[in-house]
């Protein structure tokens, strides 16, 4: 998705949600890792992140980009909405919500699939992750990536319509990554 802005925004808080996670870049940069939780504090409704982007976002044009995972079947901890679904609502300025919408461009990705057997253990919703490098579709997260092709976003309705329903806040946070900090006695360490 393109999205322009007048200025570069202080604060820009998202709410996302998706069955059953997410990666997020802007500008080609990597936001969110790993995003999404087991859906929701009860069998419908569905948890969402709460995501500051303003340290992503620039003032004119912005790539946001996502790739989302769907397990589309239950867990012990984790109820399928039946959906593949993805929700995102950016608070850009006074009064100003960017939402997922069919203006967003979406292709299933050709590389990534599902090994077989043998499968996680039925208490898990997570599939283990074949990707054929083979079949990539290059840099598809940066900006100016040619997504011409791409076919707009089916949409299934605003929340809390289904298959989300009431969405609410997350209470764990989410994945916190960050560049590796070298140990004050590094060079105690055994090198072999």
């Amino acid at each position: 998705k393109k999205l322009t802005l007048r200025e570069k925004p202080a604060t820009a808080f998202a709410r996302i949600a998706v069955d059953s996670k997410y990666w997020l870049w802007i500008n080609g940069k990597l936001a969110v890792y790993e995003g999404g939780l087991k859906r929701g504090p009860n069998p419908e409704d569905t948890y969402f992140d709460r995501v500051d982007l303003a340290p992503f976002l620039q003032q004119g044009e912005n790539t946001i980009a996502a790739l989302v995972w769907f397990w589309g079947k239950d867990g012990f901890s984790h109820k399928n909405s039946g959906k593949n679904g993805f929700v995102f609502e950016l608070e850009t300025g006074p009064g100003e919500t960017l939402l997922s919408d069919p203006s967003w461009k979406t292709p299933r990705h050709p590389a990534y699939g599902r090994t077989g057997a043998p499968h996680p253990n039925y208490r898990m919703q997570e599939e283990n992750i074949h990707f054929d490098a083979r079949l990539d579709i290059g840099d598809w997260t940066a900006p100016g990536f040619d997504d011409s092709s791409w076919k707009p976003a089916a949409t299934f309705g605003k929340p809390p319509t289904a298959p989300w329903n009431q969405l609410i806040e997350r209470p764990i946070p989410q994945w916190r990554t960050g560049e590796l900090t070298k140990y004050k006695n590094a060079a105690e360490f055994p090198k072999i």
